[in-house]
């Protein structure tokens, strides 16, 4: 992309800016005095341009002698300068000064939908007096390229200068800005000139100031050498509630600066609270913008450690960013993920090492929230892109006029990325060396602060300061390939020496769900990726021989137990021998595998299985095998015990994915094999009781008990279980059953109904879940209005899994009868699941024969009657999607149906969903 300042004759190196602001006026009066220098070779020029939107110039003039003629270009966002004669620049140690005078808007923002760009007031009232809200606060946004709307300047991130601030306003205000006060002079009793000290080296997006009736408090932080750092936090309102953010700041800065071995780079820190702010916090040098909701609290609020955490994590994040990001600044916006990427891995960093109760990289939000969700994106074939080109390709064609935002040029996929490369490169460097190395590039201030930077100048810098070309291969290569790789694990003994010896080899992996059926495999780009192994040895040891897997394979002579240790690399690992899952099994019993290291193994398996690329019939013996081996553990072995509640709950999760698929394609055995298996596995939960079960709070225990409910739902011990919990849900007492176990006790229920009185039981629930809402505990906060809908969906979702011909037909006539209900589609999900059961053993009736002939008969009359938008649409395409699943074994039945060309995109659709389901089936059968 070419830059606007290469192609100006001049350069600024500093503003000198004066802003005249009245609360009462919509606008605002500014004096710019710029300092240019020339560009490159320029000799003699009559023009130059400089960025500009929404200004009026009154006058503009180069060194109080040449008069300029100035034409605001909007389509452009600039300001074109002219002089009548040309202007000599065969300077070399004289500067230009371009002085202009001009006129800019105020953004008056009222909700958090108006724009918070440029310069922007609010208005808001103290207290409950009923009086008018006529306290001001005005403040500043720049980033990525609103100080155009502020003054005429080069408003690029590749260009850094100094600036002088000077602002005139009413004598009450609290004046803030990105450098510290200087002088406060008195013009009139109202009115006083507040300027400012020149500033570091800032791009124009790290400008900015506020100003209103603001309150404050503060602290002063000793730092080196004794020097204290004050630190001040203003609000419009109830600024006693932020002192949560100066404990933070007082802990962590230090920390900080320790980390970059280099000192904060000021002399002051301010964090203004805003009532409104589009980007929620901006990271100004050392004036922190924050939306106030986000760090004002009352003592209660404090009492919850999520919201703890998440402030702390807010304002480690921003304060990171004060050394990299704002001293140490980016050329491009292209790099903006990036900048994000290392502020919040060395919040994330310092906060799991100095926060006992906050280790954040082992924590839900970031394993399955972040990294597992980016994991997934990330392996979209024909969308997932590199860093390097996500920018680029990502970018929708707008005109000069469009108000980007940093939301439109950021992209989650790279930010996530870039978190999981710097900590897969801190664990393969180590900690300190890390650190140390990073800590170089602020000493070389003429590389490093003077000038705008590229991400890869830190890494270039790092790969020389610790003698190493692959820091930089490393980052290239997680910056140039796309999606992500997964490294094959195959262990075998050597015939020779009889040592088990493991070799890895490693492709690009992909999910083949938006994969065309021509798709070649061999077109894929596959480059070897550089991946930091994470491995750990028997007896959990780490591995530091082999730290770094740069080719397609590797070969090792030692056996290994696994790979990515506690899930913070950024690939999958398939397991592909037996000699691996014996491994497996033998640390498991030894107690050194932990529940985050073994989660990872079967959420890389649960992408395996079902996908005709990479699924092995390995998979799921591996898989099956693993969860035998922890129910034949020894009978004073539970669940409690080995604390694997995370990843067992995934594990029944993909035991739960194959039933399905034994499901559709009628393999009862498969599904009698995994209910034997899970009914021995429950066994490690030594307590069904609803005393002890009411008073579990861990969510995975809670959904890993339901799954097994679920999974075994049809055999005695489990219906009797679900019969002693559903009287307790419908007739209490209060707070009896976890709400997690609902859907599980209602689907066994369900089963073993086999009346019409039976059924009404449920029926009744369906109607109106109101009255059991108390004898339900739910975790989270919902409403009781939100809790009633969610108790009825549930019940309505497990309302089908009846098995008696005189049930079906009532279920089925209450379908249609309530056909454009809201949810009603879902009752199909347990006739789906008993699909093949016979329910007239003289005429060899199935369910599925009942349902179709039902289908049949209605079809036409629902087709008119949900044709009007979209959502009757989607309900009537789900319903026929689960009917039509029930015979996706018997195409040609379903072709010849009369009106076969209504439903025949369904049908398509089911047949690409469904190569999942036979690709399991395949693998089990072999």
């Amino acid at each position: 992309m070419k830059l606007f300042s290469l192609e100006n004759p001049l350069i600024p190196i500093n503003y000198d800016l004066k802003f005249i602001i009245d609360p009462s006026s919509n606008n605002f009066n500014g004096i710019a005095k710029i300092t240019l220098k020339k560009n490159n070779n320029t000799t003699s020029f009559n023009k130059f341009k400089l960025h500009g939107k929404d200004l009026s110039i009154n006058s503009a003039k180069l060194n109080d002698s040449i008069q300029l003629n100035c034409t605001n270009l909007p389509d452009q966002q600039q300001i074109l300068f002219e002089s009548v004669n040309d202007i000599v620049a065969q300077f070399e140690k004289e500067n230009l000064i371009l002085t202009i005078e001009y006129t800019g808007k105020i953004h008056d923002v009222k909700t958090p939908r108006d724009k918070t760009i440029g310069l922007f007031k609010s208005n808001f009232m103290k207290g409950n007096t009923g009086a008018i809200a006529n306290n001001y606060i005005f403040a500043t946004h720049c980033q990525p390229s609103f100080a155009r709307l502020l003054f005429p300047c080069i408003d690029e991130p590749a260009i850094k200068t100094h600036f002088n601030l000077s602002i005139e306003a009413p004598t009450s205000y609290k004046i803030v800005s990105v450098s510290k006060q200087s002088n406060k002079e008195s013009i009139d009793n109202n009115v006083s000139i507040t300027t400012f000290e020149k500033t570091t080296l800032l791009p124009t997006s790290l400008f900015g100031f506020t100003l209103g009736d603001l309150e404050e408090i503060h602290i002063d932080l000793p730092m080196d050498n004794n020097n204290m750092l004050p630190i001040h936090i203003y609000s419009p309102l109830n600024v006693t509630q932020a002192t949560y953010t100066l404990d933070i700041v007082q802990k962590y800065l230090p920390l900080i600066q320790n980390f970059f071995k280099f000192k904060f780079p000021s002399n002051k820190l301010d964090f203004v609270l805003l009532p409104f702010l589009n980007d929620m916090v901006m990271e100004n040098f050392t004036m922190i913008t924050v939306q106030m909701d986000f760090l004002l609290f009352n003592s209660s609020s404090l009492t919850n450690p999520a919201i703890r955490n998440q402030t702390t994590q807010l304002v480690v994040h921003e304060l990171v960013h004060q050394w990299i990001g704002n001293y140490i600044s980016f050329n491009s916006w292209e790099y903006l993920p990036f900048n994000e990427s290392f502020a919040t891995f060395l919040a994330y960093y310092l906060i799991s090492k100095n926060d006992p109760d906050n280790n954040i990289w082992q924590s839900d939000n970031y394993l399955q929230t972040e990294l597992a969700t980016t994991l997934i994106q990330d392996s979209d074939l024909p969308n997932s892109k590199s860093i390097h080109d996500m920018y680029h390709s990502n970018q929708k064609q707008r005109s000069s006029n469009d108000l980007i935002t940093t939301n439109d040029i950021f992209d989650p996929i790279s930010y996530q990325k870039g978190i999981a490369m710097l900590r897969s490169l801190q664990l393969t460097i180590g900690e300190d060396l890390f650190s140390n190395a990073i800590a170089e590039t602020f000493n070389d201030t003429e590389s490093f602060h003077n000038v705008p930077i590229k991400p890869m100048d830190i890494f270039n810098k790092m790969g020389h300061s610790l003698k190493s070309e692959n820091i930089t291969n490393f980052v290239s290569s997680w910056t140039r390939l796309p999606g992500l790789p997964i490294v094959s694990v195959e262990t075998s003994r050597n015939e020779t020496s009889k040592i088990l010896e493991t070799t890895l080899t490693q492709h690009r992996f992909y999910s083949d769900e938006n994969i065309d059926p021509d798709f070649k495999q061999e077109t894929i780009e596959d480059v070897p990726y550089h991946i930091a192994l994470l491995t750990q040895l028997p007896g959990k040891i780490k591995d530091t021989k082999n730290t770094l897997m740069t080719d397609r394979s590797l070969k090792l002579g030692y056996l290994i137990t696994l790979l990515n240790s506690n899930a913070q690399g950024y690939y999958r690992v398939s397991y592909e021998t037996q000699e691996c899952y014996d491994e497996l099994c033998k640390e498991l019993t030894l107690g050194n595998i932990d529940d985050i290291s073994l989660l990872k193994i079967f959420q890389d398996l649960s992408f395996f299985i079902g996908n005709k690329y990479f699924q092995k019939n390995v998979h799921i013996n591996g898989l099956l095998q693993i969860l035998n081996h922890i129910a034949s553990s020894p009978k004073d072995v539970t669940l409690n015990t080995i604390n694997l509640w995370k990843s067992i709950c995934e594990g029944l999760s993909i035991l739960q994915t194959i039933v399905q698929a034994a499901v559709v394609h009628n393999r009862r055995a498969i599904i009698n094999k995994i209910t034997k298996l899970v009914t021995k596995l429950s066994e490690k939960v030594p307590d069904w009781s609803i005393e002890t079960l009411s008073q579990i709070d861990n969510i995975y225990e809670l959904n890993t008990i339901s799954k097994m409910i679920a999974l075994t739902s049809t055999t005695t011990m489990t219906q009797t279980l679900c019969q002693d919990l559903f009287k307790h849900i419908r007739q209490g007492p209060n707070n009896s059953v976890p709400i997690e176990l609902v859907s599980s006790i209602y689907m066994s229920i369900s089963y073993q109904m086999t009346n019409i009185k039976d059924w009404k039981k449920l029926y009744e629930l369906v109607k109106s879940s109101s009255g059991i809402a108390s004898h339900i505990i739910d975790h989270s906060s919902t409403s009781d209005n939100e809790k009633f809908i969610t108790l009825q969906n549930l019940a309505i979702t497990n309302l089908g899994f009846v098995t008696t011909e005189e049930l079906i037909k009532k279920l089925l006539n209450f379908i249609d009868t309530n056909i454009a209900a809201a949810g009603i589609e879902n009752a199909f999900i347990g006739v789906n699941y008993n699909a093949q059961i016979i329910i007239n053993k003289k005429d060899n009736l199935k369910i599925r024969d009942a349902v179709w002939k039902w289908f049949k008969l209605h079809f036409n009359v629902w087709k008119k009657n949900l044709a009007n938008g979209t959502t009757g649409q989607e309900k009537l395409e789900k319903i026929t999607f689960m009917v039509l699943q029930m015979f996706v074994e018997s195409g040609k039945m379903i072709e010849k149906y009369e009106n076969f060309e209504d439903i025949k995109p369904v049908w398509e659709s089911l047949q690409h969903e469904d190569r999942a389901n036979v690709t399991i089936i395949s693998g089990l059968s072999k």
